[in-house]
């Protein structure tokens, strides 16, 4: 090998030393560490995908799994994390030995390519739900005959990475119980690491699993105590209450507009109804903000238009930006003012690490308003985390310090259902029951409140139903949305005489699809991709999922790169092997 240290290894694939707890995790012990407890904005990823392919390298033997699975709590880290990662990979010349996949809803063929090549060292940069479905065999988006060969692959030669897990608690509870069957059951060559800035044990201690002193955990130490780390844990900004609680979005825009001072002025909302009522106002004509650029950052954008909106901040010294908690966490963004609902103490310390993120200024400040009567949030959380800040008024803070205060500030346990070893043996009957309907794993991957499903606008060639050969969307055509939303946006597309389309890959069919109506199926299902003619409006570049929008959506990529191989290879039309075959559906 070319390289005589970690250190060497490290500067030459990012152009940086390595901190001292980065080194440990490479070179310390037999494995990779359970956890990784590491405050904001010290290089966790690179920590954890360097260390592992340093081991492969210098392993020797077959101890290091070829499978480096980075599950993370959102698609908007996806993206950013996936193309960080092929840099480090090329500066170091692997890239004929280490392939790097995204493993999302909606991937083009080359997405599926990693089970074709087992044997090949992978790393997959996942969602949770895309991973743990697999690893329960019950894969979003499958195929019912890939659910063995993707469950089978993620089980053996795999090392699984559940990032922020504070953002994915139930996902975090499954991958610790599944890691102990794994054991138990005698899986080749796996682990898991779980990752976060704001550990809470209660989620890794689990009733196969325990966290205990067998438990490995990296932390900060004293000698990682660098001029550079010290100036990040330093890193203060003034605690301020900017207003009274109000459900007003003009009153909070105006607040905004009064607060903004050159720079990056970052807003962080609860809901995206919110976010989107500050932006309107302070994009209107009338705006307090005069010429000051606005964005807005929601998970409901298709990726593309997400991704031209962070490409746009990236160029502005200059900007508002209005968001929900998709920059909580894996968002490098560093503010001059911080603007913030109240959320949870860990969502506070998160957002708080988006404020003079890298140490160097003076005057940051963290302004904070009570949280108005539509949250998504337990009532007493807030109450709990407002009396936090109120305590803290006027006073330079660091996020150490905020930290240190989370055993004094209440947080609700989340409602969390244990996988247990007779529901994981249950799971190996991958055949649907008598209804046709497949065992709800939803519970061990998110939380009853936040289930996905996927909307993507389409040319229906001025038919009212999407034509015969459609192609199921891409990942880049998709915008997220919760099932709830589903509910609302049909309410509003059958007053425009339109309708919500899903591909129902159990309807069998013989020499053709069938239209269904969804009331004539089963109900709506985490991870189901629906289709809404294009010519019906609900979405805008802008502003991501507008219900109100009347205006044709444009595709969100070239006509040479829209269609994407759906899980499995499935399509709606016959291709004379029913197990696969399926149908469209209407949501009507």
């Amino acid at each position: 090998m070319r390289y005589n240290s970690f250190e060497e290894f490290f500067r030459a694939a990012t152009g940086s030393e390595p901190y001292p707890y980065q080194r440990r995790i490479a070179t310390v012990g037999v494995r990779l560490p359970d956890v990784i407890d590491v405050p904001p904005g010290l290089g966790k990823t690179a920590a954890i995908v360097l260390g592992w392919l340093w081991r492969v390298l210098t392993a020797g033997d077959d101890s290091v799994p070829r499978r480096l699975v980075i599950a993370l709590p959102m698609r908007t880290l996806t993206r950013q994390t996936v193309n960080v990662i092929p840099g480090w990979i090329a500066s170091l010349d692997l890239e004929d030995l280490v392939g790097v996949t995204e493993l999302v809803g909606g991937m083009s063929a080359e997405g599926h390519s990693w089970r074709q090549r087992p044997g090949q060292f992978q790393i997959l940069v996942a969602t949770v739900d895309m991973s743990i479905s697999r690893m329960l065999m019950r894969g979003y988006g499958l195929s019912r005959g890939v659910y063995p060969i993707d469950a089978g692959l993620l089980w053996n030669d795999t090392h699984l990475v559940v990032d922020e897990t504070q953002l994915a608690p139930a996902s975090t509870v499954t991958a610790r119980q599944i890691a102990a069957f794994q054991t138990q059951y005698g899986s080749v060559a796996t682990g898991l690491t779980c990752m976060t800035a704001t550990l809470d044990t209660a989620l890794l201690d689990t009733v196969d699993n325990p966290f205990d002193e067998n438990t490995i955990v990296v932390r900060i130490g004293d000698d990682d105590l660098t001029p550079a780390v010290t100036q990040r844990l330093n890193a203060k900004r003034v605690v301020r209450q900017l207003l009274t609680a109000t459900d007003n979005p003009r009153i909070l825009a105006q607040a905004v507009a009064e607060r903004h001072r050159y720079g990056l002025t970052l807003v962080i909302v609860n809901t995206v109804d919110t976010a989107v009522s500050i932006y309107k106002l302070l994009t209107a004509r009338n705006s307090p903000l005069l010429d000051t650029p606005v964005l807005v950052l929601h998970s409901k954008f298709r990726p593309a238009d997400r991704d031209r909106q962070f490409d746009e901040l990236s160029r502005l010294d200059n900007v508002v930006v209005v968001s929900t908690q998709v920059v909580e966490a894996g968002v490098d963004l560093d503010a001059r003012t911080l603007i913030t609902e109240v959320a949870p103490w860990a969502s506070v310390i998160q957002r708080s690490g988006r404020c003079n993120r890298a140490g160097v200024r003076d005057d940051a400040e963290l302004w904070w308003f009570p949280s108005g009567k539509k949250s998504p949030y337990d009532r007493s959380d807030l109450e709990s985390s407002a009396d936090a800040l109120r305590s803290l008024e006027g006073e330079p803070v660091t996020n150490a310090q905020l930290l240190n205060m989370g055993s004094e500030v209440k947080t609700s346990a989340p409602r969390l259902q244990t996988l247990r070893r007779s529901d994981f043996l249950a799971l190996f009957d991958t055949s649907p029951d008598l209804s046709g309907n497949d065992l709800d794993i939803s519970p061990y991957i998110r939380d009853t409140d936040d289930l996905d499903v996927s909307l993507a606008w389409v040319d229906f060639g001025g038919e009212k139903s999407p034509p015969d050969d459609l192609v199921i969307p891409g990942f880049e055509e998709r915008c997220r949305a919760h099932i709830s939303d589903v509910k609302n946006l049909l309410k509003v597309l059958q007053r425009r005489n339109e309708n919500l389309w899903y591909f129902d890959v159990a309807q069998p069919y013989w020499g053709g699809p069938k239209w269904l109506s969804l009331r004539a199926g089963p109900p709506v299902r985490p991870g189901q991709v629906f289709v809404i003619n294009a010519v019906a409006g609900g979405y805008t570049p802008a502003l991501g999922l507008a219900p109100d929008s009347t205006a044709a959506v444009a595709s969100a990529v070239s006509s040479d790169s829209a269609e994407a191989e759906p899980e499995g290879g499935q399509r709606p039309a016959s291709d004379g092997n029913t197990s696969d075959s399926g149908a469209w559906c209407t949501d009507r």
